[in-house]
């Protein structure tokens, strides 16, 4: 029984070993990944903030006080 057991115990290690290796991996891809998205999300921003701008100058040009 005690075999079984230190056995069990080197299988989790090894397991607990990938699953870590696994999602460090994951995390890097991720991180890669979302790099690129960052010039996108800068140049949507950039687009929102010119409509904003547009409809604010529209609103003026059409406001009668």
């Amino acid at each position: 029984m005690v075999r079984f057991l230190r056995f069990h115990g080197a299988v989790m290690e090894t397991i607990r070993t990938c699953i870590t290796g696994v999602s460090l991996i994951t995390t890097a891809a991720l991180l890669a990944l979302s790099i690129p998205a960052c010039n996108t999300t800068r140049g949507l921003g950039r687009d929102m903030e010119k409509l904003g701008e547009e409809i604010q100058q529209e609103a003026t040009a059409h406001t009668h006080y």
